[in-house]
């Protein structure tokens, strides 16, 4: 059995290296003179920094309104303290690992997302989660992530596992003294990572079998539509991950193709509400696979088609039944106006990436699956900001090559503002070590700007020159002048000068 809750080997904080004191507005500072043996001065400052945190504004959408939860996060933010001051915790009301477990099992969604948010950059964490440092934090975020891979395992979602495991296994590798954790990690999303194969393996096994028994079946209608259903059913169903959007994409078009295939065997059995209902889930199908065209033609075939019926209910004294049915066509008809506005705006960024503007085509793609989102639809948000990353990552590989070629040139300032944006881009592509590729070339490139903004004071000087530090921020910079040229040729012919 792959559930297995790993804990860190000792059951306090990892130290910190660097103290900050700095806190959100309303959120009190540790103070320098804390003293953590006395158990009154240490009991004080956590109910302090309790009612605190309970008043913040985020703090209600950051978790889910257990009442230990502000007490545990206090106390973890003390071990924070306590371990960067060397000093014994045991006056914090809450051990460290008691602590953090109660956090991490009580966060909401909006908290969840956040924190993992914060593994995904390398700007200064911003809010709560900031209160914890940097080790602190990455011991939370593995938490939640490692809590979470194992609950999609109970659940035999295996492909989610999988990547819940990575994250955990990415944020415990930044932990110093969890080398052991990130084996198991890596051992345990690995085992996930057989299961989803079979599992899929399975899952296409039955729907290959179910395919078979329902073609046998084409002139027994009766026989064939529940086989159909059930096509489209689990087809449907079986997208554990949003990873692969042209996979998903056939399989949602696979589940409209079955439910199409159920409505026409409903109709030909004379079974109008069931067809129906089975022409309103292809169209769901179609919808969530970003075929709005279709979608929305055939939500207007299920409107006219529930609006004929509401007239016969009408004349057959069914009040009940034709109210029921003009609510259900005016569903459709809204679903049928909301896929055409989604269609033209959907066409809009495939053009862009047609024409090669990715930067464009991502903008797009997200402004769409943020009206998908706001309209609970996760299935179409989840593929466009798949389509969206695509996108971000294209960019990004081009700015990683336009950015080396600035560099073989000498002009690492303008190299290094590049790999900012695409380590940027990488970071929203959800690609973790691409981003930290980049990073460590920003850093790099950065230093070579300096480096170079120094030797050319140094060579201006050598050759009796007089030139002020130029602001290597600004386009053109020190390029192109007798002076830039000789000094990069200076460069190239002492690479170690730079570091």
């Amino acid at each position: 059995m792959l559930h297995n809750v790993l804990r860190p080997p000792k059951n306090v904080a990892p130290r910190q290296d660097v103290e900050v004191h700095t806190a959100p507005p309303g959120l009190p500072a540790v103070p320098h003179d804390l003293d953590f043996g006395n158990d009154a001065q240490v009991l004080a400052m956590h109910r302090e920094l309790t009612e605190a945190l309970e008043r913040q504004p985020e703090w209600a959408s950051t978790v889910d309104g257990d009442p230990r939860v502000a007490g545990a996060f206090a106390s973890l933010i003390l071990h924070r303290y306590a371990a960067a001051r060397q000093a014994a915790p045991d006056a914090i009301p809450d051990a460290w690992q008691a602590a953090q477990a109660i956090v991490a099992a009580h966060l909401s969604p909006t908290g969840n997302e956040e924190l993992r948010r914060t593994l995904a950059t390398d700007a200064a964490p911003q809010g709560i989660f900031a209160q914890l440092g940097d080790s602190g934090r990455l011991c939370l975020t593995a938490q939640v992530c490692h809590r979470d891979a194992d609950a999609h395992v109970l659940d035999r979602r295996w492909a989610l596992a999988v990547s819940d495991y990575a994250t955990a296994k990415l944020a415990y590798a930044q932990v110093p003294g969890s080398e052991a954790t990130v084996k198991e990690l890596d051992r345990l999303a690995t085992l996930a990572q057989a299961q989803a194969n079979q599992q899929n393996q399975h899952v296409e096994t039955k729907l290959s079998l179910l395919w078979e028994r329902a073609q046998a079946l084409a002139d027994q209608p009766e026989a064939a539509a529940p086989i159909y259903m059930k096509i489209g059913r689990l087809t449907f169903e079986h997208h554990v991950t949003l990873d692969d959007v042209e996979a998903l994409q056939a399989t949602l078009q696979d589940a409209a193709k079955a439910f199409a295939a159920a409505s026409a065997r409903y109709t030909d059995r004379g079974q109008t509400a069931k067809a129906l209902d089975a022409d309103l889930r292809a169209a769901h199908a179609l919808d969530c696979g970003l075929q709005y065209q279709k979608a929305a033609a055939l939500y207007t075939k299920v409107k006219q088609g529930l609006l004929a019926r509401q007239d016969v209910h009408k004349g057959s004294h069914g009040a009940e039944r034709a109210d029921i049915d003009a609510h259900n066509a005016k569903y459709a008809e809204d679903r049928a106006r909301a896929a055409d506005i989604h269609r033209l705006l959907y066409r809009t960024a495939v053009d862009f990436a047609k024409s090669g503007q990715d930067a464009e085509a991502a903008k797009s793609y997200e402004s769409l699956a943020w009206m998908h989102q706001r309209a609970g639809q996760p299935v179409q948000a989840g593929l466009l900001l798949r389509l969206a990353q695509a996108c971000h990552v294209r960019v990004a590989q081009r700015q990683m090559t336009a950015a080396q070629d600035f560099a073989a040139q000498g002009k690492y300032a303008r190299a290094g503002h590049i790999y900012a944006d695409a380590q940027e881009r990488f970071r929203l592509a959800d690609q973790p070590q691409q981003a930290q590729e980049a990073k460590e070339a920003k850093k790099l490139a950065y230093a070579r700007a300096e480096a170079q903004s120094k030797l050319f004071e140094q060579l201006a000087q050598a050759m009796g020159a007089h030139t002020t530090k130029v602001d290597q921020n600004q386009p053109g910079g020190v390029e192109n002048t007798p002076l830039v040229n000789r000094l990069q040729q200076l460069l190239r012919e002492f690479p170690d000068a730079l570091p």
